[in-house]
């Protein structure tokens, strides 16, 4: 029996003990539960930090992307300045800078500039303004300044009305680092007169049977309309309003065609701006319309042998003329335009073998550039319907006209076409068969030229304002 109870009082101590142990040990773990999700706070905090980071680190890679991109830009930018900036690979001299446009509101500026090596383009060039007398060292002073690309003019517009200025200009690349100098007083109040009081700025000349071909001096003030006046030779009264016509201008042009005249007549022509008083008109300039075609001398056995399926314009119907003259002779070098070489159209009838008389289509005068020499023809024209309707084969006839005996006229490419037609042709040399020219649309041609062997090693570009060299190619061999 005591050693039951002996037992059962070990057992209870042990299970005590047990307990106390368990009671003990229940404190540690809480510590350590609290100490683990302490460090899990930690971890997250750690976590977050980590992922806030990243997120700037994200911010700072965009910004340093868009960073990139703006250099990226600024780099192309450069890249497009660079190539509309070329570099001086050619020297240039500059000359005859003027102020030739004066208007009282603008100034506009003309100069030549020549490329000392083959293969230069037309100089770049910077033009700064100031009123007259300003210091072309001290900025301060400029009113304006002009950075100008491939070309040789350039106007200044919202000027105060009579009030002088100087302009300097500096080639890009100039032979020589000086400003050359032009000065130009702005007109008072209204548009002045179109054209400048020198010889040969105001012209009538271009006379066909029923029209006169009027000039000016383009650049006064192009932007506004101009009042031509005429009438015939001998009662014409600028005083006298029921003597003459009057006619006004579209803007930005230097020619007019004055229609509806008679034959065989002497016409006289004054022009002024529309906005001016009789009293500032200028000229008068003079010119007789030509009589009506007769007495050609036309092989008639030339006109049967021509071939009835060649080419046959249609009445009443819009056709183009084109072709190109140059005149040498007494001051041709210095002319703007020629005035003595134009292309003649008429047509024929061929009737019970005889020919009838003529009928007259135009005149036609060379206008625009004179380019390398070579000045352009080129209007439309529709032939009539002859004889009150009835229709009849008739013969086309092309003339060609030199007045003046101290010229010689030159013409090269003539075409005739549909108006709403286009026309390319090309020159071929005889002897190697190479292409040599290509005439475009408007009769513009693109030049060819090749090495001794063949090869092509230039092209050339035609156009209203001159020959440019748009390809260019070198080689060499090798020496041994």
């Amino acid at each position: 029996m005591k050693n039951y109870i002996y037992i059962i009082i070990v057992l209870f101590f042990l299970f005590g003990k047990e307990n106390m142990l368990a009671q003990k040990k229940a404190p540690k773990a809480q510590k350590i539960e609290l100490k683990r999700q302490k460090l899990d706070k930690k971890r997250q905090k750690i976590e977050l930090k980590r992922q806030r980071k990243d997120f700037k680190d994200q911010k700072i890679e965009l910004k340093r992307q868009k960073v990139d991109q703006k250099d990226q830009k600024i780099d192309l930018r450069l890249q497009a300045i660079d190539l509309e900036v070329p570099e001086c690979q050619y020297t240039y001299t500059l000359q005859d800078f003027k102020a030739d446009a004066v208007t009282d509101s603008s100034v506009g500026l003309s100069w030549l500039s020549y490329a000392n090596e083959p293969g230069g383009y037309t100089a770049s060039a910077e033009i700064v303004y100031g009123y007259k007398d300003f210091h072309i060292v001290n900025t301060t002073e400029y009113l304006g300044i002009a950075n100008t690309y491939s070309t040789n003019s350039w106007t200044f517009n919202n000027l105060q009305a009579n009030t002088e200025y100087d302009f300097y200009i500096k080639l890009i690349c100039q032979d020589v680092e000086y400003w050359t100098k032009a000065t130009a007083k702005t007109l008072t109040g209204c548009t002045p007169a179109p054209v400048a009081l020198d010889t040969g700025s105001f012209l009538a000349y271009g006379a066909s049977t029923e029209s006169v071909r009027i000039h000016w001096k383009s650049g006064v003030n192009s932007s506004s309309p101009l009042t031509i006046a005429y009438g015939k030779a001998g009662v014409f009264d600028l005083a006298n309003a029921s003597t003459y016509k009057t006619i006004t201008t579209p803007t930005n042009i230097n020619e007019f065609y004055i229609l509806g005249l008679e034959p065989s007549t002497a016409y006289v022509f004054y022009i002024k701006a529309e906005c001016q008083s009789n009293d500032l008109y200028v000229g008068p300039v003079e010119a007789t319309t030509l009589s009506d075609i007769t007495g050609v001398n036309i092989d008639i056995e030339a006109i049967k042998a021509t071939p009835g399926t060649s080419f046959r314009p249609i009445y009443e119907k819009k056709y183009v003329i084109s072709g190109w003259v140059k005149e040498e002779g007494v001051n041709s070098n210095q002319q703007a335009v020629y005035t003595n070489s134009a292309i003649r159209l008429y047509t024929l009838a061929l009737e019970g073998g005889a020919l009838s008389d003529p009928v007259a289509i135009g005149d036609f005068y060379p206008k625009g550039n004179v380019i390398d020499g070579w000045q352009r023809i080129e209007e439309v024209f529709v032939i009539k319907t002859p004889n009150g309707g009835e229709v009849t084969p008739n013969n086309l006839i092309i003339e060609l006209i030199n007045s003046s005996s101290e010229t010689t006229s030159y013409f090269d490419d003539i075409r005739i076409f549909p108006f709403n037609a286009s026309i390319k042709s090309f020159v071929y040399d005889n002897k190697t068969k190479k292409l040599m020219a290509e005439l475009d649309e408007n009769n513009y041609a693109t030049y060819y030229e090749y090495d001794k062997e063949g090869g092509l090693v230039r092209v050339k570009k035609e156009t209203s304002k001159g020959i440019y060299t748009i390809q260019e190619t070198r080689s060499s061999n090798a020496k041994n």
